[in-house]
């Protein structure tokens, strides 16, 4: 095969336990974003493939680093996960105002499960060995952590304990960290990576995912040369065949956050954010089609609402910016349970194909009544709709069955709520009574709506405004005459 052809090929695994969230009973659930350490991200610690006894040693700078194994060989990119399992939970802790220490317990199952990791013999054999290999594997470095300058050799963990039952079934875990991890986790030099980072097959893929997330950082985009990516990963592969494996994985697509444009001329690797912003750069820019964007130019916007003063909004914004979400919009408690300008804002920017993010469901509604009306409202208006913790998203089946029962729900009530109101119309009428209210929506107004939407110069929220009703009413209203 020449070397310019390149199969497309999935990089990213199944997400092995959608319904995590159900089943994880440990600290570590789907309201802590998964954190990694800063100079790990940086520089090439963990091997990129198994079985690998060479003492490496790399240098940037007045950088040094020499990594050194044991029987087992050197830690693994995927043995890193239990770094990150532990990071996680600790800055989770932190987070909440709660004290933490070196030793961090967890149970087995429950790390397999939020790591991606299929229940088996195989990989509960495969988690022991990788307590070993990071208990074995020493770095001598003059990194600085925590504001402080370190040339020791230290291991990837001090120590780690395992406790089987009576079957030998390995049931909980107890690691100890190195003082030198604990001063990046107390300074806070840590990173927000996505959780589909555990879905990442490669080992590669996964070393290129951290630099990107480190260099990148909030900023639109990253370029580095071809032979520097290739140092700073401490991949063994000849340039060629590292070439080649930039090349397929830009062409998956499935870097998460990040998408990649290789420049053959330059033998350079451009990253950029997959929100609306980092595509439209590279569309001015020329570097890039809108048709080499798969599913077009759509915008994850998300929301975020907290119901009581001694909440706030920072855990749902990590969890959201972690999605990838272009725009935000927040609500705080308020005086009325209608006052929502937050969500209102969110679903006047909301356009066909786009999608919604939330927290968890119950950030979106503050009834079941009106999460079936928001729900059934986005279906109408072809929008999607993703909840992170709930592990419902509508481009998937089934997230799809989700939004068909909230229909079925809507609908059911309103045949309800018809046959109750056509009783009671018949019963007052029966005594002589005519009741009823007089219509928010007149048939003026609706005549003026209809114009100003052909207009096309004011928001949805505009004429709403400007009518003197509700942006809700607008949309039902809308619903109902599809002129509007």
């Amino acid at each position: 095969m020449a070397d310019g052809t390149i199969l497309k090929k999935r990089h990213l695994s199944r997400a092995k336990h959608p319904q995590m969230d159900l089943f994880i009973a440990d600290v570590f659930d789907a309201s802590a974003s998964v954190k990694d350490d800063q100079a790990s991200m940086e520089h090439p610690f963990f091997a990129l493939k198994p079985g690998d006894h060479r003492t490496v040693e790399y240098r940037y700078g007045d950088k040094h680093i020499s990594v050194e194994c044991g029987s087992k060989g050197r830690a693994t990119i995927h043995d890193k996960d239990i770094w990150i399992y532990c990071i996680s939970h600790l800055m989770h802790s932190l987070n909440e105002g709660n004290p933490i220490s070196r030793r961090v317990d967890f149970v087995a199952y429950d790390f397999l499960v939020t790591t991606n990791r299929a229940i088996s013999g195989a990989t509960y054999k495969g988690l022991a060995d990788a307590l070993q290999r990071l208990t074995q594997t020493s770095v001598v470095t003059n990194i600085e952590t925590g504001g402080k300058k370190s040339r020791e050799i230290v291991h990837l963990l001090d120590s780690a304990y395992i406790e089987r039952d009576d079957r030998e079934r390995m049931t909980s875990i107890t690691v100890t960290l190195p003082d030198w991890l604990m001063n990046s986790i107390i300074m806070r030099e840590v990173l927000t990576i996505s959780r589909d980072y555990f879905r990442i097959r490669k080992p590669l893929d996964r070393r290129i995912y951290e630099l990107v997330r480190k260099h990148c950082g909030k900023q639109l985009e990253w370029r580095i040369g071809l032979d520097k990516l290739h140092l700073k990963t401490g991949s063994t592969a000849s340039l060629k065949e590292f070439r080649r494996a930039v090349k397929s994985l830009a062409a998956s697509d499935d870097l998460p956050q990040y998408r990649i444009v290789y420049n053959a001329e330059l033998d350079q690797v451009l990253f950029y954010q997959r929100s609306t912003k980092g595509a439209l750069k590279q569309l001015r820019q020329g570097r890039i089609l809108a048709t080499s964007l798969p599913g077009g130019l759509r915008v994850l916007i998300g929301y975020a609402r907290v119901s009581t003063d001694d909440q706030n909004l920072d855990l749902q914004r990590d969890a959201l910016e972690s999605a990838g979400c272009e725009k935000i919009y927040t609500d705080t408690i308020s005086g009325r349970a209608t006052e929502r300008a937050g969500l209102d804002a969110a679903l006047d920017f909301l356009r066909a194909g786009d999608t919604l993010v939330v927290w968890k469901l119950d950030r979106l509604g503050r009834s079941v009544k009106q999460l079936v009306d928001l729900v059934q409202d986005l279906e109408d208006r072809e929008i999607q709709f993703k909840s992170l913790s709930d592990s419902i998203d509508t481009q998937t089946p089934a997230g799809r069955f989700f939004f068909h029962v909230m229909a079925s729900l809507a609908q059911m009530e309103r045949e309800l709520i018809a046959e109750r109101t056509k009783a009671g119309l018949a019963a007052a009428r029966a005594r002589g009574r005519h009741p009823g209210r007089k219509r928010v929506m007149t048939d003026q107004k609706l005549k003026t709506a209809k114009k100003l939407v052909a207009d096309g110069e004011l928001s949805m929220r505009e004429i709403a405004d400007s009518l003197g009703v509700s942006l809700a009413t607008l949309y039902r209203w809308r619903s109902r005459d599809f002129s509007l």
